[in-house]
């Protein structure tokens, strides 16, 4: 808003700009008044949701299956969440019961031990077979270039299975030269975003 307001007041004071642009940037400067207005409205009204599904899952243990009632009523929630209090939500809660189970699955697989052993088979032989390796730059520690000048730290590609999400072509790689890594000499080390 402060910088659209900083446009506004340019636009008054510069005879040479556009006709209507002065009119279009008070359209814009509206819009985001009344966006703004309608999330600080969300945010206002979102404790009383998040009480009401404190209360849902008062006393019940974290991993325990729900019943086909109470996963009618989940869906009924997220609906809910994402219809009145989308603008602040949209990006931190699952949309739908499939985003819901697709992260209660990571969660399982990737806590402790009770967690995994509570997946069901047929569930963890598809996730071994289908998400079990990243699906483009495999994870790497420890590579020397081919050149031997520098050494492959470690290497991070996209992998959904650990909600490692930017582009999937993408990989985050910390490098040292050789040198440096005989030496221990830690802040040569390197960190780049690299796509292929």
């Amino acid at each position: 808003m402060a910088r659209q307001n900083a446009e506004i007041a340019r636009l008054r004071t510069d005879a040479a700009a556009i006709p209507y642009a002065l009119e279009d940037a008070q359209e814009i400067a509206e819009q985001i008044e009344g966006e703004y207005a309608l999330l600080q409205d969300q945010c206002a009204a979102l404790p009383a949701m998040v009480a009401a599904l404190d209360q849902f899952i008062a006393g019940r243990e974290p991993m325990k299956r729900l019943t086909a009632e109470e996963l009618a009523v989940v869906g009924d929630i997220l609906a809910e969440l994402h219809e009145r209090y989308g603008e602040v939500v949209q990006a931190h809660l699952p949309g739908t019961l499939a985003d819901l189970a697709t992260i209660s699955l990571r969660t399982m697989v990737s806590g402790p031990p009770e967690t995994l052993a509570a997946v069901p088979d047929a569930v963890l032989s598809r996730i071994n077979r289908e998400y079990r390796m990243p699906p483009v730059h495999h994870h790497r520690m420890l590579d020397a270039e081919t050149d031997g000048s520098e050494v492959l730290l470690l290497q991070l590609g996209y992998d959904d299975l650990m909600e490692w999400a930017w582009e999937e072509t993408g990989a985050w790689r910390f490098r040292i030269g050789a040198q440096a890594l005989l030496t221990r000499d830690w802040q040569a080390a390197t960190l780049a975003f690299e796509t292929d």
